[in-house]
């Protein structure tokens, strides 16, 4: 009888003691997977706001066998600021196999990401910092190509990008800025009070020769741009 109190007692303290350990390192384990692996994000939960919560680490489990093929320590990032959009996984080189990404900085209009291409040959991921420069991205599975939309204080824009040699390069770009009117014209706001564009400038470049070359730009007035067919200006290749 004592025996088997003793081992209740050691048992219990076993248990304790791997639940404090956990406490202290703060963290847990959100698991996403897809046909082929599954992808263990060990999430630091020890800030004081839970949005605040980072990804330490990603590792990835072969579905089938549940053998480790690959740990990888991730720098800072704003997994969960990012909601829905902290981890994704899709195919983002357009080859067959799915790669991942996972949300460097979260910001009021784009998001930002670590990208993770898969290396065949390797049979790993491999993080690709060219990427890197691309915010809120979406993949034309169809198309294949990237498309980033951006605005800024009353100027929108656009990106196109494809991959070339196994690296992404951005193929076009479309600014939409204004020309506001100065405060000394009339009708310089309306009746909000805020500033009126006077015009507003839209600008083309396209890749040509491995440059971005400036192939269309144009001012459009308020009725002008009102009427204005985008399907007439130039588009991606």
């Amino acid at each position: 009888m004592i025996k088997i109190k003793s081992m209740k007692y050691l048992i219990l303290f076993i248990v304790l003691s791997s639940f404090c350990q956990n406490k202290i390192d703060g963290q847990r384990i959100i698991k996403y997977s897809d046909k082929n692996f599954n992808y263990l994000l060990a999430l630091d939960t020890s800030y004081d706001s839970n949005l605040d919560s980072t990804i330490k680490s990603i590792t990835i489990q072969d579905l089938k066998t549940k053998k480790v093929v690959q740990k990888i320590i991730i720098e800072e990032n704003e997994f969960k600021r990012a909601g829905n959009g902290g981890f994704i996984i899709e195919d983002m080189n357009f080859d067959g196999y799915n790669d991942f990404r996972l949300c460097s900085i979260r910001g009021n209009h784009a998001t930002a990401y670590y990208y993770w291409i898969y290396n065949q040959s390797l049979k790993k991921f491999s993080r690709d910092t060219l990427m890197e420069v691309i915010s809120s991205p979406y993949f034309d599975q169809k198309k294949k190509r990237i498309e980033v939309g951006w605005h800024v204080s009353g100027t929108f824009g656009s990106e196109t990008y494809k991959w070339v040699n196994k690296k992404v390069v951005c193929i076009f770009q479309k600014e939409d800025s204004p020309i506001y009117y100065r405060d000394d014209e009339a009708n310089n706001t309306d009746d909000d009070g805020n500033r009126k564009a006077k015009f507003r400038i839209i600008t083309i470049n396209k890749l040509v020769n491995d440059k971005l070359k400036e192939v269309f730009r144009k001012e459009y007035t308020e009725k002008e741009y009102a009427n204005l067919d985008y399907k007439s200006l130039p588009q991606p290749d």
